[in-house]
């Protein structure tokens, strides 16, 4: 039998290799970013969105920024017996290994996990409205 037959793609969980910033180990709140968008003053603005709704950036927050065809799988490492956030700039919710619709600016919750989409960074810079329905769903946050 020729190995040729069995052409099955195996899944390999390549994690490790995803560009992790400010690893800590209280993480309950998690930002995904496409990695082309992180430049300094995108930085400063996710700061300045993380500091407006008072998280500590050092202490509780860990940012991925994932490349092209890169996928996030956090399931293993969240604590469920507490609030979890994930917030996405410009990624679609299979990126960040979940299954549901992407649904920009509008909560979603999964039992203790609580999800927020949103556009990239790049584009929040660059429009106030955007920013505002940002802003909007930001303030609800302590509802979650």
């Amino acid at each position: 039998m020729s190995k040729d037959f069995f052409t099955i793609p195996v899944y390999t969980d390549k994690m490790d290799q995803i560009q992790r910033l400010n690893k800590t180990n209280e993480v309950v709140h998690f930002v995904f970013l496409k990695a082309e968008d992180y430049s300094q003053e995108n930085a400063d603005l996710l700061r300045k969105i993380l500091s407006a709704v008072q998280l500590d950036v050092q202490a509780s927050v860990q940012v991925f920024l994932l490349k092209d065809e890169e996928h996030v799988f956090l399931m293993e490492e969240l604590d469920l017996s507490k609030a979890n956030y994930f917030f996405a700039f410009g990624l679609n919710a299979k990126r960040i290994g979940l299954q549901c619709r992407t649904i920009p600016y509008k909560w979603m919750s999964f039992s203790t996990l609580n999800v927020l989409f949103s556009h990239a960074l790049t584009d929040l810079y660059k429009s106030n409205d955007l920013k505002k329905k940002l802003w909007s769903c930001l303030k609800q946050m302590g509802n979650k």
